[in-house]
């Protein structure tokens, strides 16, 4: 019913008082793929657990765990569809997802010093 794999589970989370009073200002600094890495790890999911969680919510299955893994290593930056299934199942808003997005491109596009230029010097 799910594409490769069927969901039949419930899951529940529970977030003590500590965890979501400061969560939030923990995570606003975050590009997109930590904050996903985190999210999911405080709620002891797995990459395979996240990604079935997001094809019954969105009911596409064109999700899988190596998606998530690219997320989480800042391979790929998850568009608007996925950023907005992603909130719902991490609980995550809309708004911090899209902040930790652009915040994700910015650092992908910075400028690499002297040191850390790869490319060959000219001939």
């Amino acid at each position: 019913m799910y594409g490769m794999f069927e969901a039949n589970f419930v899951l529940i989370v529970v977030i003590s008082d500590r965890e979501s009073a400061g969560c939030d200002r923990d995570r606003s600094a975050q590009p997109i793929g930590a904050l996903i890495r985190d999210v999911r790890r405080r709620r002891h999911m797995t990459q395979y657990a996240l990604a079935a969680e997001l094809i019954v919510a969105s009911g596409n299955s064109a999700m899988t765990p190596s998606c998530i893994a690219r997320w989480e290593r800042g391979r790929r930056i998850p568009g608007p569809y996925w950023r907005g299934w992603l909130g719902v199942v991490l609980g995550v808003s809309d708004d911090q997802l899209a902040e930790a997005a652009r915040l994700a491109r910015a650092r992908r596009h910075r400028p690499h010093g002297p040191a850390n230029d790869r490319r060959r010097p000219p001939r």
